[in-house]
């Protein structure tokens, strides 16, 4: 069996809204502090969209010292079930992978003082992504509380 066949079978067993499905992410890394500097490790098999979409809560093999998770994406915008990873104590960095290098968005999902909140860290919003935004922000606040 191919990868991507068993990729395709293991997606398909999950449950995962259409919207979910339809951002695409690569492998994740870890963001380890090490000494001054955080160092970004990628983790074999690590999908948080993939893995938020299972029942409970999100759990992954992390190295010591991870300070938070980072995927790259196809959007900016999180993904519905991505509060689980705030939930499990990490930030969540996301990396947009589409377009020309130059004009990648890079963007932060974290809590501060019991919301849920997202900074953008380079570039800006396209026409009609802060609505979207606001949105999901909604959505995940409402899901983490439930």
């Amino acid at each position: 069996m191919t990868p991507a066949l068993l990729a395709l079978l293991l997606a398909a067993s999950q449950p995962q809204d259409a919207e979910s499905v339809a951002i695409a992410e690569s492998e994740c890394y870890a963001m380890v502090q090490n000494g001054s500097e955080v160092v970004s490790t990628r983790i074999s098999g690590l999908h948080v969209i993939e893995s938020t979409a299972r029942d409970g809560p999100f759990a992954a093999e992390l190295p010591a010292g991870t300070s938070a998770i980072l995927c790259p994406r196809s959007t900016i915008i999180p993904a519905p079930n991505d509060w689980k990873v705030l939930f499990a104590g990490y930030p969540l960095m996301i990396a947009e992978t589409a377009g020309p290098p130059e004009n990648r968005r890079i963007g932060a999902l974290e809590v501060s003082q019991g919301q849920v909140r997202f900074r953008l860290i380079s570039g800006s919003f396209a026409e009609g992504e802060e609505e979207m935004l606001r949105a999901r922000l909604n959505q995940l606040q409402q899901s983490a509380r439930q």
